[in-house]
C-alpha cells in the first residue's frame, strides 16, 4: 500500500509540474 501512495504521489506532482510549465511556457 505504501509504494502504491507514494507511486501515486509522485505521479500527481509529476503532473503538475508539467502543467505549471506548460502554463509558464504558454
Amino acid at each position: 500500500m505504501t509504494s502504491r501512495y507514494i507511486a501515486i504521489d509522485w505521479g500527481s506532482t509529476n503532473l503538475r509540474a508539467w502543467l505549471y510549465q506548460g502554463e509558464r511556457c504558454l
